[in-house]
């Protein structure tokens, strides 16, 4: 199997540990709520990310298949760990970069691999009075033409959507911390093959 059929849904946490987004519910840009406000969280952050989940492969273990039509047999558990950096721009807007490592459980079928990916985040819901939301994004293989530019995502390569995903996130030490659970995920190249991914992340903010 080519190593991004392995990889490309490794990513899909950690981007709620950097807030993003313009499309949030009225109340998460309230300035009258006290707490910790959305516009407070922007800056750069950097973090650590884990997960683990099954890959549905076909009866030969050799390319992905839908998860829908794969017996427990064909699919394998999976684990990984990523570091991960990225930047909010003052409207919500972010833009992650995160760098992983990943294999099955040992003795697995397979060698240990990794990836690089971008992750592209829009906050769908806030609460600054308990610094919690909700996020969902997607993600894109890094590579030439593929990369964040500060809060901006540049795709000049014009690159697929290869997942997407939500998260839950808490925010914590007055805006300088966050903790992120991932909630829902679905790749989308070549099909949808993850089963029962269970994700956690945090990031803190870089200072000079």
């Amino acid at each position: 199997m080519k190593k991004i059929n392995f990889a490309v849904i490794a990513s899909v946490l950690a981007i709620a540990a950097v807030m993003g987004g313009s499309r949030l519910r009225a109340h998460a840009g309230s300035a009258a709520t006290s707490g910790i406000p959305l516009s407070q969280l922007a800056g750069s952050f950097a973090g650590l990310a884990t997960a683990n989940y099954g890959l549905c492969l076909n009866a030969t273990l050799t390319a992905p298949q839908s998860c829908s039509k794969t017996p427990s047999t064909q699919v394998i558990a999976w684990v990984e760990n990523a570091t991960t950096q990225g930047t909010v721009d003052t409207k919500g807007n972010s833009c992650t970069e995160e760098i992983e490592t990943n294999a099955p459980l040992f003795p697995g079928p397979f060698p240990a691999g990794d990836n690089d990916t971008i992750l592209v985040g829009v906050t769908s819901s806030y609460n600054p009075a308990t610094g919690s939301g909700t996020e969902s994004f997607k993600g894109y293989a890094a590579g030439p033409g593929v990369s964040c530019n500060g809060a901006t995502f540049v795709n000049t390569a014009g690159a697929p959507v290869i997942l997407s995903a939500t998260t839950h996130f808490v925010v914590s030490q007055n805006g300088s911390r966050l903790d992120a659970i991932t909630l829902t995920v679905h790749s989308t190249s070549p099909v949808d093959f993850v089963a029962g991914y269970v994700g956690h992340g945090f990031t803190l903010r870089q200072t000079s």
